[in-house]
This record gives C-alpha cells, structure tokens and sequence, in this order.
C-alpha cells in the first residue's frame, strides 16, 4: 500500500514540474488591453489617442462618447471615468 502512495506522490511532482517547465518555455501569449483584443496594433482600425492618458488605442476595440459633435475614444473604463470627472 505504501508504494502506491508513494507511486502517487511522486507522479504528481513530475506532473507539477512539467507543468512548470512548460509554463516557463511557452511562448508568450499576447497580452489583453483592457477593452479587449490584443494590445498590438489592430489590423482593422484606426489608432486613436486617448484625451486622458495619451494611449493610442484601436478605434474599433475603444470605449466611446460622444459629446455634442465630438467623438472620444478612450482605452479603459478608467480613463472614460476620469474624462467625465473631470468634467472636460
């Protein structure tokens, strides 16, 4: 009985340090903006500059406003909130 415990332990580090090693040998995965896609530049839109931060964001994955005529494009929640904070 002991040696199938022991069979048992042991099979699950290796299985942890695969893990581990593959994790550390992926390749890396394109990270998330905020409003989602990738955070490369987007192969269909326009890159918009965010008015509060200054991130080029694509138009076609940014959060808009429209104010009056105007259009804002912004790259998160959070900067969409500070812009009608600060009550530009």
């Amino acid at each position: 009985m002991r040696f199938l415990i022991r069979v048992a332990v042991v099979f699950v580090i290796v299985m942890a340090a695969i893990s581990a090693v593959r994790g550390i040998f992926a390749p890396a995965s394109p990270r998330k903006s905020p409003v989602g896609g990738s955070a490369g530049p987007s192969k269909t839109g326009k890159l918009i500059k965010d008015p509060v931060c200054g991130t080029y964001v694509s138009q076609d994955q940014s959060l808009t406003m429209t104010r009056g005529s105007e259009t804002f494009h912004f790259c998160s929640e959070e900067c969409h909130d500070k812009f009608l904070a600060t009550g530009t």
